[in-house]
């Protein structure tokens, strides 16, 4: 069956519509986007608002009556979105057709240089160029588009469906295993960036956002990349918050994606001292029910915090100032690496105190059930009362 021929480009396009595909306009004989008739973005024409959400009604007849040859226009090309409504495609650009495919019997097309096969599949499968049997060709997923029927090549030859769209099949399993390697964002991959160690940072990467929850979510990835503890550079963040918001199956549009990235890390905004903590992230994100901080360094900090506290007032009131002292330093070493140690060097570099001291400090701080052997901080056993003067 041949429809492209016996149809106007403008009749095609309804079938498009009626499918649930999204469509954009190309320029006449090319395959470039129609600027004019793009949304802007940013001051800038774009396309990409079609990847997320198909065009108006209002918006395709406007383009026929802004540019199609029979109202007067200098015409225009069609093309039809990948990876929006399971819609995806692949690209052969050469007359040879891997045997693989050549029976698979879905929807083909006829372009000026090869082939097209139409294929429905899963959500989110993003572009990629792939052999099968030594002969190159794309996989057209998200972020993508091809020039659909009966748009018109610069050959002047017609874009044309010799196998019908109601043939469309599933996409074969040689593609999506030859995939694999191509996701970006697998399950449960670990951030490339540093982190910080925020089992948060690393959920919201893995993980699908939906909206409500992703310009937060979002927000937050990005303070985790770019704050002082992660120590990315703006750019290299910027760029992996982009990575994961073209992946999500509804993204963010770019000028709110633009607005968090302006912003920069919180801790330098004027007035602002201090990254995104958890008190932050918990006040954002706990409605969405999803978070998990079982295995995050940070999970107990805020805890710890507080029971360090109350440790500081007894000792105090019951310990030597150098063994004060050295608790301090162990206190504010644990606060700042989450680690409960430091070495008699290490004391004695943070204290200004001598070796001597150090030992005898740390020493009365064991003796009084504030420290155990490795020098790791402990807590005072309940009605527990610490013994006074430096242990001898």
């Amino acid at each position: 069956m041949r429809s492209g021929n016996s149809r106007t480009l403008q009749d095609q396009v309804k079938e498009y519509v009626d499918l649930g595909w999204s469509v954009l306009p190309l320029q006449p004989k090319g395959k470039e986007p129609l600027a004019e008739a793009l949304p802007t973005i940013d001051g800038h024409a774009s396309w990409k608002p079609y990847q997320t959400q198909a065009a108006s009604t209002g918006d395709i007849l406007s383009w026929f009556a802004d540019y199609s040859p029979e109202m007067g226009g200098t015409g225009l090309n069609i093309g039809l979105v990948t990876g929006y409504g399971s819609l995806y495609v692949l690209d052969f650009d050469r007359q040879e057709i891997p045997r693989p495919f050549q029976t698979s019997g879905t929807t083909t097309v006829k372009t000026g240089r090869g082939w097209h096969q139409y294929y429905v599949g899963p959500p989110g499968l993003p572009s990629a160029n792939l052999t099968s049997e030594g002969i190159p060709y794309e996989f057209k997923g998200c972020g993508s588009y091809v020039v659909a029927p009966v748009s018109t090549h610069n050959t002047g030859v017609t874009y044309d469906f010799v196998l019908p769209i109601l043939s469309i099949k599933n996409l074969p399993e040689e593609t999506l295993r030859n995939l694999e390697p191509h996701e970006q964002l697998p399950h449960g991959r670990p951030l490339p960036l540093r982190t910080g160690g925020r089992a948060c940072l690393d959920q919201i990467w893995s993980r699908e956002l939906k909206n409500g929850e992703r310009n937060n979510a979002l927000y937050i990835l990005y303070q985790g990349l770019v704050g002082k503890s992660a120590r990315n550079s703006i750019e290299a963040s910027a760029r992996l918050l982009q990575t994961k918001n073209e992946s999500l199956q509804q993204p963010l549009p770019s000028r709110e994606l633009q607005k968090i990235i302006r912003r920069g890390p919180e801790g330098s905004v004027p007035g602002h001292q201090y990254d995104v903590g958890c008190d932050s992230i918990h006040r954002l994100l706990d409605g969405f029910g999803w978070m998990d901080c079982k295995r995050c360094k940070y999970a107990d900090e805020r805890a710890r915090k507080i029971l360090n506290a109350a440790q500081l007032g007894v000792a105090a009131s019951s310990l030597s100032p150098s063994a004060c002292n050295v608790f301090l330093a162990l206190l504010d070493e644990e606060i700042r690496t989450g680690v409960r140690f430091l070495s008699i060097n290490g004391a004695v570099k943070a204290t200004n105190l001598s070796r001597n001291t150090v030992r005898g400090a740390m020493q009365e701080l064991r003796a009084n059930g504030f420290l155990r052997d490795g020098g790791e901080i402990l807590t005072p056993s309940p009605g527990r009362e610490p013994k006074s003067g430096p242990a001898t």
